[in-house]
């Protein structure tokens, strides 16, 4: 049988049938016989021949293979090792050649993706080579050019025409392609500066709810300008008034329309708005001081305090004596809502430290919010004139990823895109804080501000409150003694749970946080 074997392994290295041979030849048994021996020589030189024509010819592979082979019948000679070296090293370097192709093929995709066209293709036409990928990207590039070619003479023909709410519509429904194109760069800082003239247009014909769609759009298509950004703030201001305007506080809407007309010079409406509100104010002051303004609740449950041109009386269920002395042992809960009406409802915290998460959280925060079970918790907490908050999960602050920071007033902090909160401290004098929630949402639906409770709450109409009210005296709530005192110049009162109390016209109630 070995004989047998070894005259079809001749048969097959003399018709240079090499791998057939090398089948047979690669048997120890053929190692124990003479003639197997002669063969093994034979084939093993035969392989390494055709290897190096193969390593000759480019085909770097075939060449390894054969080269094998050979060193596994004749073990490694110093031919077969001179030539497996020269083999990898050529393998070698044409593994970097295809790394650096694929490194210019993907820096290639990159500018063409961020817009740098020209940049992108003149990256492929310098690659060797191109291949499949490098053509499919010269395409995709000539399909972006001729889309954007054909955008911009869409907008230019609006343009045109004078129809730039037209050209803004363009440019919002192709918000995908990227405006490194010079071009298209210069088209749209045509379209949106004749925007925001027409958005002035409109306000100062007091089309604000057109001004306000069309800003929006505008939004979409530009980044925040300084043009752009002082448009953003007259429609703020001039919602902001309609909503002062709708709770009857006059005399800030008149503040507000006075700021206005220095923005807006051209807008005659103002004046008749402005005139017309100082006219509400008065008629508002004269209704309080006249005869409806002197009717005295006279309700068990309920408490007063009545304002007069220039004194301040004080019906028979206040007292001027201290806190301590009132008939009033009910202590406030851990937390509670302040509900003022016409002004709004607020979750009062009297606490140092405080934690915030999500309602759902196994480890149960002092705020709740409705938000996703795997928001981070973050803990804000009181060292004295200052406030820190710290986070096990990375939060954003201001646009910054952070695990802790000193929070100063203005501060935009994001525990995820669904949670996001505004730090304000309104008086430099009061260590009072408030968390704005912008869109984080606590369970109840009306309390959209937390106060983080120190010393007192401070309402009034000027600049360093709390809580903004249309009232002609600052009025202070004080924790003191596990209560809530109303201070005013002239009076005190303790809030009790559950009980009204009405002060220069604002009624406000303490109630249990559920």
């Amino acid at each position: 049988m070995l004989m047998l074997s070894i005259k079809q392994a001749e048969v097959a290295l003399s018709d240079g049938r090499l791998d057939e041979a090398f089948a047979l030849a690669n048997n120890k048994v053929f190692q124990s016989h003479r003639k197997g021996q002669n063969l093994i020589s034979k084939l093993a030189k035969a392989l390494l021949k055709r290897a190096t024509e193969h390593f000759t010819a480019g085909h770097a592979e075939l060449a390894l293979a054969d080269c094998t082979k050979s060193e596994k019948l004749a073990g490694n000679t110093p031919a077969a090792a001179e030539l497996r070296k020269k083999i990898c090293l050529t393998m070698s370097q044409k593994l970097n050649n295809q790394k650096l192709k694929q490194n210019r093929i993907d820096r290639a995709r990159g500018q063409i993706k961020d817009g740098f066209l020209s940049v992108g293709e003149r990256i492929i036409n310098d690659t060797d080579q191109k291949g499949y990928n490098a053509n499919l990207l010269l395409d995709e590039a000539a399909d972006m050019r001729l889309r954007i070619d054909a955008l911009i003479n869409s907008i230019e023909e609006a343009v045109n025409r004078k129809d730039i709410e037209e050209a803004v519509e363009i440019l919002t429904n192709n918000t995908d392609l990227p405006v490194q194109n010079k071009k298209l760069t210069a088209v749209t800082a045509t379209v949106r500066s004749k925007t925001a003239d027409i958005i002035t247009c409109y306000l100062n014909a007091g089309r604000i709810d057109l001004a306000e769609n069309l800003l929006e759009k505008l939004h979409l298509i530009t980044s925040q300008t300084s043009s752009v950004k002082e448009l953003s703030l007259i429609v703020k201001q001039c919602k902001l008034a309609a909503e002062l305007l709708g709770q009857a506080k006059f005399r800030n809407a008149v503040e507000i329309l006075n700021k206005l007309q220095i923005l807006l010079p051209s807008a005659s409406w103002l004046d008749k708005a402005i005139d017309q509100a100082v006219k509400g104010a008065e008629s508002l002051e004269a209704l309080r001081i006249g005869p409806l303004g002197l009717i005295s609740d006279e309700s068990p449950v309920q408490e007063k305090l009545f304002m007069t041109n220039d004194h301040q009386e004080t019906n028979s269920n206040l007292s001027k004596e201290p806190v301590s002395k009132q008939n009033n042992n009910q202590k406030l809960p851990g937390q509670f809502v302040l509900q003022i009406d016409g002004i709004g409802s607020y979750l009062v915290v009297p606490e140092n430290k405080v934690t915030i998460g999500a309602i759902s959280s196994s480890a149960r925060p002092t705020v709740g919010l409705m938000a996703e079970p795997d928001l981070p918790t973050m803990t804000i907490e009181r060292a004295g004139e200052d406030y820190f908050i710290k986070s096990a999960e990375p939060i954003t602050i201001n646009s910054s990823s952070t695990l802790e920071k000193l929070l100063v007033t203005g501060d935009k902090v994001a525990a995820s895109a669904r949670c996001r909160m505004k730090f304000v401290l309104p008086n430099a004098a009061s260590t009072t804080a408030m968390l704005q929630l912008t869109s984080a949402q606590l369970g109840r639906a009306d309390v959209r501000d937390i106060i983080l409770l120190d010393r007192d709450i401070l309402i009034g109409p000027q600049g360093g409150n709390h809580i903004c009210a249309d009232i002609d005296s600052r009025i202070a709530l004080t924790l003191q003694q596990g209560k809530l005192v109303c201070r005013s110049k002239q009076a005190t009162a303790a809030l009790s749970l559950n009980k009204p109390l009405s002060v220069f016209g604002l009624t406000m109630v303490i109630t249990e946080f559920k």
